[in-house]
């Protein structure tokens, strides 16, 4: 009796052991098919926020009594310069002083939106516009706002001079691929030189050097979806390395090297442009729908981070050789600064940050210490009174804009 008691006892316990295992695992299966549906869905609503279209105007109409034009300016701790800044659906770009007042505006009547307005030193824009969906151009005006050349090419987002000075543009395709063992039409991203008349001179494919990369290509095809044209990349900022002291110090750093933005990959990258590879790339699981990235003196990268489905935008600036948050600006409360498409960021040379809550349509300028010390309110509205949104917000030194306006007065 003695010892079929133990062996009952230690087959009941067994038994029950393994009823509890299973039962564990059945609860460790079912929280993590719980868990794979919350992120399902949540992919799912981040991409329905990503192909919303950008906004013209801000969603909420101004207060009665709310004031626009320079709201705040502490001159002893701001960078002085001249502002320019791009009015998305008036196709307009105005520069204003520290002030808020205009020194000079440009515009197209023949225009659905500007995507971007970069001021060249000699003052001529180059404006990256659209007539209708499907009518893209680049355009590039005068000082005093006349037409020097219009060129309808698949341009979007962003157009800068290189500093051996032809142009840097973005443009599109549409082209089949295979995807997930698929054919897939997408839109690909292309980065395009252009000589000083605005004629393309080369390309290169982003789809197909992101796709070079083993690791890499494995998260655009996670990115890949049924339906119309997927809309893999959506480059929106692109810039040539001009930092010359930082060439040879590490393999991130070239002449040959092209920094940009990918909004639907949540990443920033670093291409090389003559063996068409991808040099670095960082930002999935950190970002979500970035803008803006720029390469700082001292080799750190400064991104506008939409923070697209968290309701609340940051600035981040990046180390890449470590791939370490280095600083950030959050606003207090986090929400009050939100922009879940466009925007910029800027460092200035005493340190400070120039920022652009195009959604808004706002730009302000805060310290190495978060402080807010100049902000500017665009003026211009609807009829509903909503401010119009704003793509991004730049600030040119003194030294550019003023031998500019006093060639204009002497004239």
């Amino acid at each position: 009796m003695h010892s079929g008691f133990r062996w009952w006892n230690g087959g009941l316990g067994a038994l029950l052991l393994a009823l509890a295992i299973a039962g564990c695992q059945s609860d460790t299966t079912k929280v993590e098919q719980e868990q794979a549906g919350e992120e399902i869905a949540e992919q799912a609503r981040i991409d329905e926020l990503r192909s919303l279209p950008y906004l013209t105007y801000a969603k909420k109409p101004a207060g009665d009594g709310e004031e626009s034009g320079v709201v705040r300016y502490e001159s002893a701790r701001s960078w002085p310069g001249y502002n320019l800044y791009t009015i998305r659906g008036m196709c307009r770009a105005d520069l204003v002083d520290m002030r808020g007042r205009v020194v000079n505006s440009w515009s197209d009547t023949l225009c659905q939106r500007w995507a971007q307005a970069e001021l060249l030193p000699e003052g001529d824009l180059l404006v990256v516009g659209r007539e209708t969906k499907r009518k893209r151009y680049l355009l590039r005006l005068s000082w005093q706002g006349e037409v020097i050349w219009k060129k309808y090419i698949p341009s979007h987002h962003d157009i800068e001079r290189t500093p051996n000075g032809t142009l840097l543009a973005l443009t599109l395709t549409n082209r089949r691929v295979v995807l997930n063992e698929k054919e897939r039409l997408i839109v690909d991203n292309l980065l395009s030189v252009l000589d000083e008349s605005g004629e393309v001179v080369e390309s290169r494919s982003l789809f197909d050097i992101l796709s070079a990369d083993s690791a890499q290509r494995a998260l655009v095809d996670n990115r890949a979806r049924e339906g119309k044209a997927n809309d893999l990349l959506h480059a929106n900022s692109v810039e040539w390395m001009r930092e010359k002291h930082l060439f040879g110090t590490s393999p991130l750093y070239s002449a040959d090297h092209v920094l940009v933005s990918l909004r639907h990959q949540d990443i920033v990258a670093i291409v090389d442009w003559k063996q068409r590879r991808l040099v670095w790339w960082w930002g999935r699981d950190e970002l979500s729908g970035p803008h803006d990235a720029t390469l700082l003196e001292n080799g750190q990268i400064l991104i506008f981070d939409n923070g697209l489905g968290r309701g609340q935008s940051r600035i981040v600036q990046i180390d890449p050789a470590s791939n370490r948050i280095v600083w950030q600006y959050e606003a207090d409360p986090p929400e009050s600064f939100y922009s879940s498409a466009l925007g910029s960021s800027q460092r200035l040379p005493n340190g400070n940050t120039l920022i652009s809550n195009s959604e808004s349509g706002e730009g302000f300028e805060v310290t190495a210490q978060r402080e807010v010390v100049w902000k500017f309110v665009t003026p211009h509205q609807n009829s509903q009174h909503q401010r119009a949104t704003i793509v991004r917000m730049k600030r040119y030194d003194p030294g550019v804009i003023e031998p500019l306006l006093r060639a204009r007065r002497a004239g």
